[in-house]
């Protein structure tokens, strides 16, 4: 709640920030607007980084959607994009890089 579309935020959804029990997980967040102001629109390209959980195994796969709408000239307009995340397991660790 609150937040100035103005400004951007890191929001910490992992179990221990959210107050979740060890099997419970954020699998879905939507961001609402509300009422917004004539020519209102991205600034910079939104962003949004996730952990898939250790134990998923190389193969894994699941389907991440995006959906975006709102009333423009009193039609509701929407917007929808679907794609697949893989999870690979490397053959053998990988290099440590410094950061």
């Amino acid at each position: 709640d609150n937040l100035s579309t103005s400004k951007n935020y890191v929001l910490d959804a992992s179990p221990a920030a959210l107050g979740l029990a060890a099997n419970e997980y954020v699998t879905e967040f939507m961001a609402a607007f509300g009422i917004v102001p004539a020519n209102f629109r991205q600034v910079e390209a939104p962003r949004v980084d996730c952990k898939a959980l250790a134990k998923l195994t190389g193969g894994t796969q699941f389907v991440n959607a995006s959906d975006a709408g709102g009333v423009y000239n009193g039609q509701w307009i929407m917007a929808t994009s679907r794609w697949v995340t893989r999870i690979y397991a490397p053959s053998k660790p990988l290099p440590r890089t410094g950061y």
